[in-house]
Formats: structure tokens, C-alpha cells, sequence
């Protein structure tokens, strides 16, 4: 038999696969396979008890028949065409913004785990983690849990290529064997994992049972069935048909119409027993068949299922075969959000973030070059949005970028947006998933709207970096009615913002949080870059100062802007505890501050105020304002200034600045700020502008 089966496959590419291993293997669970095949027919075509009892019942002759259509050759060969395919998809990374695909085994850096999912932990930081030598995946099933951008799928390919490039003397499984969800269509709601199975082994089995053509019969007797097209009188005689038709138009109690109601219920239920026997013994084959195969079944991409009716019977089948395998093991990834069960005989593990080690050697993995790479890392540990290089997706597209660029972007407000919309759209849009929402008419914009509100309502009026559900419900209360949401849907509004996003996760027991805090910030910026300053309260700035420094960076103008928060915020702007982190954000954000006017009167607005109200920081204050722009910028705003001033000299100083600044400002009441004469600030000033220029 195994020489026979060689002979046959002898010119089949192996893709990596041992092939006499393979064969010792499948002598013994191919013939099994079809042993099992024939004995359930010759059950269906035996005269069994049951078979004899319902043609008794129901008067006629009943046939059943199995049919099946499986090859050694179609089942090996799609075998091997699954190892070579994935072969192909796991050997190497790829994305839009790369200029060349990444070898995954080059790249790879081996990720931690928590032991249970982050939204069961009570502690934030004491949870136990264990490395990905530590998980060994032939001693049970496991789920991979992560969020969008975790490394999910990257983890998969590497186990993949890992398992395949053993020796066979090391090898826990015959071959690794991958079914990514995504690729499922137009499934069913009561889609299973072994209609899955039997496909993807090509495998083959249905079965003919006569008995549902006799209910069909009855149904139409009855006056039940919706077949306008089935002609039953060429099922009965004459004498039938005219005894049924009359009890049933009659609707009696006769001896007749009871006695064809009782064919037709016991015709159902014997049915109704059969097709559950039939798929039993589906369900049994399959599984049987892959567990003597000793297969790693690599189920990636639960949360890319089309639909959640889906999902739960998909789920409800992956229990059931976790139950009855021994030898084969599967391994699921799904995002956290999408995967609320407990599967038995498994091991449930979430990816943690990337800490520093990883980071530093994913970077030194992606370039092999170990002065670009010291840039690369130097470059990210000085910028305001490091925090998102904490998951692998952000930083293989920062990584991205640096390669075609020679540097990460400049401006951070182009790396927030760019993470943004790759977590939001951009990720499934590349991979071309869809997913299904049950907020139909939450678009992506409204969806991005909602998150900026979302953060600002977290940060200005709860000044929490984590939210429980309770704080969680008020927000979206305040906001549902704005976004014509359901308000009483707040926790699965929550879900698919966790699911769809990865930008807001539950990180913990009644713990939620934004997934990287520069993120939030930059939220909470965009919303108050759209809201007019005069109409939010000033304590609620005074605690923001690193959002307003988005904020600044983010608008058309950034020079007016600056203005008109400190204009707003007015005596509190000298305040050593905000000034000081919003001008350190403002020279990490970059601001296009352009050469008009603005820039100029508001740094003389803020020397005055630190001269006279910040004695004890005054240099180093003074230092921070003057490095918020580039030095050319400053010098011809504070020169521009000075030219205009010659021409209004003869006014008073309350109206100089005014008619300065024009009308654009005719909001803030400059005489009553006291700003001082623009001339003489700039004379006070020029020996530290001098001081600048010169570098020293």
C-alpha cells in the first residue's frame, strides 16, 4: 500500500513535507478513513430495525444511499498544495509602504504573552508573562489573542516556517496546515469548522436519504409545503388522493387524515434523526482523519469571520473538535474584543506590548545595519510619539518610512494621523477584509469625530489615562445623542470601537484605556483644533498643555493659534507647570510657524508674564519659549514686527498692538491684558535674541 501510494505521488512537489513520513501516516488513516465510509453506507443500506420500522409507517419503499468521493491523490495533493501555499504566504512580510517585502524569519523578534486575556487582569503591571519559547504547542490547543497591529498574524508565519524547516527527528507535527478566515465567503450562519475541514482536505461526502422526498409529499398533502411546483399527484394513485383530499379539505378527526398526519410526523422525525446521524458521523470522520495525520492547524484571523452568527457557530464546532484530537493541535488568533470564550483543553494567551529590548531589536533586525539602525532608534526615542512603536504593525511602518525616507517623519502630527487611519481603515483595507458592524451608519469619519470627542471628554474632564465602564457609559450618554447612536448599546459600542480600531482596549478588570497616549492626546487635539477656545473652560486647558501643543501644530495657522490660547488662558499662561510642557511639546511638534506678527506678540506677551510672575525659572523659561520654532522664523517675525511698529508709533500702546495684529484679533482686549510696548520688549529682548543667533 505505501509503495503504491509513492508510485502514485511520485510526481508531486513536496513543498517541505517528508514524504515517506507522510505516507507511514497515511497508510494508516487513509484506509481508516474509507473503512469508516463504507460501513456507515451499509448501515444506510441495511435493513436496520429503524429502516424496517419507518417503511412500515409510511408505506413506501425507502432507499438511503452514501456518497463519497475521495482519492489518495486529491487528499495529498491538497495537503501539499496548503504547505506550499502558505509557504509562500509565510516566508516574507509585506505592506504598501515597503519598497521590498521582508524576509519573515530576518525581522521576526519572539514576543511575550500574558498568561490570561489583558481585560480579565486586575493588576496593571504584575500580570505574569511568558516568552514564545516557553509556549509549547504540542501539549494543547491555543488561542493567540492580540489587537489590531499586535504581531498576530507575523506569529503565525514564523511558527509556520519553524515547524516546517525541522529536522524530522525534532518535529512535533508532520507539517504545520493554515486556514486563514478571511479568505471565507458567503458562509452560512450555521458554518461549522468541519465543512471547513472536509474543503480544505478535499474530501467529498453527502447522503441521499428518500425519506425527505415522502415528507415533501405529505407536506403537500397537508396543505404545508411552500413547493407551488411539486406535482404529488404523480407521487399516490387515484384512491390515495381522493381518500387524503377529502379528510384534509374536511379537516376531520377521520381514521384517514390521523393516519397521514402520523405518517408524516414519524417520516419527519425519523429524517430529522438521520441527517443528525449523518453529521455525527461527518464530524467524527474529519476528526478522526486529521488526529491520526498529526497535523498543526494554523486557524488564523477568527475576528475576519463575515458575520457574528458566523463566529459562534464556528466557535461552537472549534470546542467540540478541541475535545476529540489528540495528536493534531490547532492554533487560533483572533483580536482580544472578538474572542470573549473559553475553549476547553486549550491555553488562552494575549500578545503583550513590545518593551524596550524588542523594540530596539526589531529595529536592528529590519535594517541589518547597525548605523542606521542607531539613527532609526535615536530618532524615535526623541520623538513625542515612541509610545506606538510599541506594537509591531506601528513600528515596521515607522521602519517603512525611515527606509525610503532616511529619517521617520519630521512632523509627529503625520505619524499620528498615519497610524490613525492605518488602524482605523488602512490595515483591513490592504488585507481586503470587511467587517461587519452593527452601527451600519457609523462611518469612518464619524467614527475618527466620535474618538476625538471620546478623548477630549476622558482627558479634559476626568484627567484619567484609564476609565472604567461607569465613566465610560456617562461619556457615551453626553455624546450618543450628537452621533445618533443607540444609547443604551454603550458596551457593544465599546466592543467594536476595541475590535475595529485598536485604538481604545480594554486593558484590564473594568479598565479601558486608548491604546498609546500620544494617540489620545493627538484625539483630543483634533477636537479642540475644530472648537472655538473661548467656548471651553479654562481650567480644562490649563490641565491640557500637551494637547494644545498638537493642537497648535495641527492648525492652518499655527502662529495665530498659539495667540489665541495664551491670549485665552491669559494670566495663567506664565505657570511654570504649564508653560514648560507646552513649549517642550511644541519644539518636539513642530509647529509651521509662519513670519507674520503673532508669533512675536506672544512671546512677548509671555516674557512679560514670566519676568513679573516666574522669577526663579525666568532663563530657563525664556530658553523653552525661543526653541519653539526655528531661529530664522523668530527673527524675521520679531524684524517684521519691528518695521511695522515705525509706522504706528504716534498711537497709544493698547492701540499699536491692536492695529499690529489688526482686526483678526479684536476678540481680546489688549489694553486691559496690559501687553508691553512691542518697540521697547524687542530692545529688552534683542541681546538674548542676539545670544541665539550667535549659538552660544
Amino acid at each position: 500500500m505505501k509503495e503504491e501510494i509513492l508510485k502514485k505521488l511520485s510526481n508531486v512537489d513536496w513543498s517541505g513535507i517528508n514524504a515517506e513520513y507522510f505516507t507511514h501516516l497515511f497508510y494508516n488513516a487513509f484506509p481508516k478513513l474509507l473503512h469508516n465510509c463504507i460501513n456507515f453506507k451499509d448501515k444506510l443500506l441495511g435493513k436496520s430495525s429503524e429502516n424496517t420500522r419507518v417503511q412500515n409507517n409510511v408505506d413506501v419503499g425507502l432507499k438511503s444511499d452514501l456518497e463519497y468521493k475521495v482519492t489518495e491523490q486529491i487528499v495529498i495533493k491538497k495537503i501539499v498544495s496548503n504547505v506550499k501555499e502558505s509557504r509562500n504566504w509565510a516566508k516574507e512580510i509585506s505592506f504598501k509602504d515597503l519598497i521590498h517585502s521582508k524576509d519573515t524569519r530576518k525581522i521576526f523578534v519572539p514576543l511575550d504573552f500574558y498568561l490570561t486575556p489583558r481585560r480579565t487582569h486586575f493588576e496593571v503591571n504584575n500580570e505574569p508573562k511568558v516568552s514564545l519559547s516557553d509556549v509549547d504547542f504540542s501539549e494543547k490547543n491555543i488561542v493567540v489573542l492580540g489587537g489590531p497591529g499586535a504581531g498576530k498574524t507575523t506569529l503565525m508565519k514564523k511558527i509556520f516556517i519553524d515547524e516546517l524547516d525541522k529536522e524530522i527527528k525534532d518535529r512535533s507535527f508532520l507539517t504545520p496546515f493554515v486556514i486563514q478566515f478571511r479568505y471565507i465567503e458567503n458562509a452560512k450562519d450555521e458554518f461549522t469548522i468541519y465543512e471547513l475541514l472536509y474543503e480544505y482536505f478535499g474530501i467529498d461526502i453527502n447522503i441521499h436519504l428518500d425519506i425527505y422526498n415522502i415528507i415533501s409529499r405529505y407536506e403537500k398533502l397537508l396543505g404545508e409545503s411552500d413547493n407551488e411546483d411539486e406535482d404529488y399527484a404523480t407521487q399516490y394513485d387515484d384512491e390515495e388522493i381522493e381518500i387524503y383530499s377529502k379528510a384534509i379539505s374536511d379537516k376531520s378527526d377521520s381514521v384517514d387524515y390521523i393516519d397521514l398526519l402520523d405518517k408524516y410526523k414519524t417520516a419527519k422525525t425519523i429524517y430529522e434523526h438521520q441527517v443528525s446521524s449523518f453529521q455525527q458521523f461527518k464530524e467524527q470522520l474529519i476528526t478522526e482523519f486529521i488526529d491520526s495525520l498529526n497535523l498543526l492547524l494554523i486557524f488564523d484571523g477568527f475576528d475576519e469571520l463575515p458575520s457574528n452568527n458566523v463566529k459562534a457557530s464556528l466557535i461552537k464546532s472549534i470546542e467540540k473538535l478541541s475535545l476529540n484530537i489528540n495528536n493534531t493541535k490547532f492554533v487560533l488568533t483572533s483580536r482580544t474584543g472578538e474572542f470573549d470564550v473559553q475553549i476547553p483543553n486549550c491555553q488562552t494567551y494575549e500578545i503583550a506590548d513590545l518593551n524596550g529590548a524588542q523594540i530596539t531589536q526589531f529595529i536592528s533586525n529590519w535594517f541589518d545595519n547597525e548605523q542606521k539602525s542607531n539613527k532609526m532608534l535615536a530618532e524615535l526615542e526623541k520623538s513625542p510619539y515612541k509610545d506606538t512603536a510599541l506594537r509591531p504593525l506601528n513600528l515596521a511602518h515607522l521602519c517603512a518610512l525611515f527606509e525610503r525616507n532616511g529619517e521617520i517623519p519630521r512632523k509627529p502630527k503625520t505619524v499620528y494621523r498615519k497610524i490613525v487611519n492605518l488602524l482605523i481603515e488602512e490595515w483591513d483595507e490592504q488585507r481586503n477584509i470587511k467587517r461587519a458592524s452593527k452601527f451600519s451608519q457609523f462611518t469612518l469619519d464619524r467614527k475618527f469625530d466620535f474618538l476625538c470627542n471620546l478623548s477630549y471628554y476622558l482627558t479634559a474632564r476626568l484627567v484619567k489615562v484609564f476609565f472604567t465602564h461607569r465613566m465610560l457609559k456617562d461619556c457615551y450618554s453626553d455624546l450618543c445623542d450628537r452621533f445618533q447612536l443607540p444609547s443604551s448599546e454603550v458596551s457593544v459600542f465599546v466592543d467594536e470601537l476595541e475590535n475595529f480600531t485598536g485604538l481604545f482596549v480594554k486593558s484590564g478588570y473594568d479598565r479601558f484605556e486608548f491604546s498609546h497616549k500620544s494617540i489620545q492626546e493627538y484625539l483630543a487635539a483634533e477636537f479642540l483644533v475644530k472648537t472655538n477656545l473661548t467656548l471651553v473652560r479654562k481650567q480644562f486647558l490649563l490641565e491640557m498643555p500637551n494637547e494644545l501643543a498638537i493642537a497648535i501644530s495641527l492648525a492652518s495657522n499655527p502662529s495665530l493659534y498659539l495667540a489665541t490660547v495664551l491670549f485665552e488662558l491669559s494670566h495663567h499662561a506664565a505657570t511654570s507647570s504649564f508653560l514648560f510642557p507646552l513649549f517642550q511639546r511644541i519644539f518636539l511638534e513642530k509647529p509651521d510657524f509662519e513670519t507674520t506678527y503673532f508669533l512675536p506678540l506672544s512671546l512677548i506677551y509671555l516674557y512679560d508674564k514670566v519676568k513679573r510672575h516666574n522669577k526663579d525659572n525666568f532663563e530657563e523659561a525664556i530658553d523653552i519659549m525661543f526653541s519653539c520654532a526655528p531661529k530664522e522664523v523668530i527673527h524675521k517675525s520679531f524684524s517684521k514686527l519691528k518695521e511695522l511698529y515705525w509706522k504706528v508709533e504716534q498711537l497709544e500702546s493698547g492701540q499699536k498692538i491692536a492695529r499690529i495684529v489688526g482686526n483678526s484679533l479684536v476678540q481680546f482686549d489688549l489694553e486691559e491684558l496690559k501687553v508691553p510696548e512691542p518697540y521697547n520688549a524687542y530692545i529688552e529682548l534683542d541681546p538674548y535674541l542676539e545670544k541665539i543667533y550667535s549659538g552660544r
